[in-house]
């Protein structure tokens, strides 16, 4: 089960938005921070590639100006990323 943690730049003043259609996704926990263009994003998948086509999605997601890895780990192997 990979968990990954996320910082994603946004236009500017849209980070709510973005926030709120990624927490939409399954297995996406989105905060927007404070100062309008930055999601704190966590994501919990079931396999390797279920997050390499989230991430693909994510980078495609309307508003998202940059998808930047914080941390990665594979809870079933304790590797991290």
């Amino acid at each position: 089960m990979p968990i990954c943690s996320y910082l994603v730049h946004t236009r500017p003043d849209d980070a709510a938005d973005v926030a709120d259609r990624l927490s939409a996704l399954p297995g996406c926990d989105a905060t927007p921070a404070d100062d309008g263009d930055l999601v704190v994003l966590v994501t919990d998948t079931d396999s390797d590639a279920d997050e390499r086509a989230l991430h693909e999605r994510l980078q495609a997601e309307p508003g998202v100006r940059c998808l930047v890895m914080t941390f990665g780990a594979d809870a079933g192997t304790g590797a991290a990323r």
